[in-house]
């Protein structure tokens, strides 16, 4: 078995996570249950496996999305509508495109389906049409 390959991207979002929180490798085991040689790796680009990253996710309480893509693994699919609504915000934020200000959280149902979810979104990401553009 080969090893895997090294993930500069997971290696600096290690790094930057424990010195914003302040925590040490050791603290950083505490918290994840994980050994702070395998945090230590982590910290240098090496992914671990799979449940070795979501016990470190878990133990700090990361975005299992966000986290598992710097690993190289492929994220969970989403499991409720409220799920892709949030990622679908989240990705619409990275590209500078954050219309949470203008989403009305209480108008949406209690229950979400991700179909729904999907609808809104791509309502969200229609671009104005042109009388919506022009001066009054």
């Amino acid at each position: 078995m080969s090893p895997r390959p090294r993930r500069p991207e997971l290696a600096e979002a290690v790094s930057r996570l424990l010195c914003q929180r302040g925590l040490s490798l050791r603290q950083a085991e505490a918290a994840t249950g994980l050994s702070y040689g395998v945090i230590a790796l982590m910290k240098k680009g090496h992914t671990p496996k799979f449940h070795a990253m979501a016990q470190f996710i878990a133990g700090l309480d990361l975005e299992p999305s966000e986290w598992l893509s710097l690993a190289g693994y492929e994220p969970p699919p989403p499991t409720s509508g409220v799920e892709v609504l949030r990622r679908g915000l989240q990705e619409m934020a990275r590209r500078g495109r954050a219309p949470a200000a203008d989403l009305d959280w209480s108008r949406l149902p209690a229950e979400l389906s991700i179909r729904e979810a999907y609808l809104l979104l791509a309502d969200l990401e229609e671009p104005p049409n042109q009388e919506e553009l022009s001066p009054p």
